[in-house]
């Protein structure tokens, strides 16, 4: 299925983050400056693979284009566990595996291998991280790059993988459709918002803020609208670690300046996260 060309250009931003050097321990960048950097990330191999996955794809035959799009378009019921999250949480669940950061790797990994599709992933639970360092896992379906797991060893000393927290979840344009974010809303509820319906939002969440901004989408106005939690949150599912762990993310709505109607969505994570002993 071919995508048009404000979704390319959404989809080769995003991959171009997802495994772009992300974590980077000090604070400092205000919400702002990282909304404009985080459309600026340097091409990356994830990035190159996409690419290249996304070339096979539209060679393929007929046929073939529409066997993986009915594949691909699988409707997944939204799991149990958003019961209990609220879009502090920073939660995102694309297709069947709800992925929650702060949660441990093991944690995480072991939803994935429950999921009914057999994604493809490196993944050594036994690996040694040195402190600072930021490993991720990326999962492939169909052979296209489809969900990033970052991670984060906060910890003075090495860790095995397994035993750190996950501390942030990037998806892809692809995948996004068949998501829940937020509060647990589908990728169709939140696309079938109005501007004024998104505006709310910022109200409803708290610890959330709203930025706007004027421009044009394929030469037609349009409004982007970013929901944001504030600079001073931090993870709630991380507090085992005895860390407060930090991260920016903006659920990005590109929305019709003159209708109001909502014409895509995203979510963008920052490059940083930060990370700093809790107090006693």
């Amino acid at each position: 299925m071919r995508k048009n060309k404000t979704t390319i250009m959404i989809t080769a931003c995003m991959l171009a983050v997802l495994t772009a050097a992300g974590c980077g321990g000090k604070k400092g960048a205000t919400q702002a400056e990282l909304l404009d950097n985080v459309v600026l990330a340097a091409e990356t191999s994830m990035y190159e693979e996409a690419v290249e996955a996304e070339g096979r794809i539209e060679t393929e035959s007929a046929a073939s284009e529409t066997e993986e799009a009915e594949q691909q378009n699988v409707s997944f019921p939204k799991d149990n566990g958003w019961n209990t999250i609220t879009p502090a949480d920073q939660a995102v669940q694309i297709d069947d595996v709800l992925y929650l950061p702060g949660i441990t790797v093991a944690e995480e990994m072991e939803r994935v291998t429950r999921s009914s599709i057999p994604y493809a992933y490196s993944y050594d639970p036994n690996q040694l991280v040195e402190p600072e360092e930021q490993p991720y896992i990326i999962l492939y379906r169909e052979e296209v790059p489809w969900v990033s797991i970052q991670i984060i060893n906060p910890f003075d000393e090495q860790k095995p993988l397994s035993e750190l927290p996950v501390c942030r979840i990037e998806v892809t344009e692809a995948s996004a459709k068949d998501g829940y974010f937020l509060d647990g809303r589908s990728y169709e509820e939140l696309t079938a918002l109005s501007s004024e319906e998104v505006k709310a939002l910022a109200a409803d969440f708290n610890g959330f803020s709203l930025f706007e901004e004027n421009g044009t989408c394929e030469g037609e106005p349009c409004t982007t609208l970013t929901l944001t939690n504030d600079e001073d949150s931090v993870i709630p599912a991380a507090q085992w670690t005895g860390y407060e762990i930090s991260t920016l993310q903006f659920y990005t709505f590109y929305t019709n300046s003159e209708t109001g109607e909502v014409m895509g969505f995203f979510l963008k994570p920052t490059m940083d996260v930060t990370w700093e002993k809790a107090a006693e």
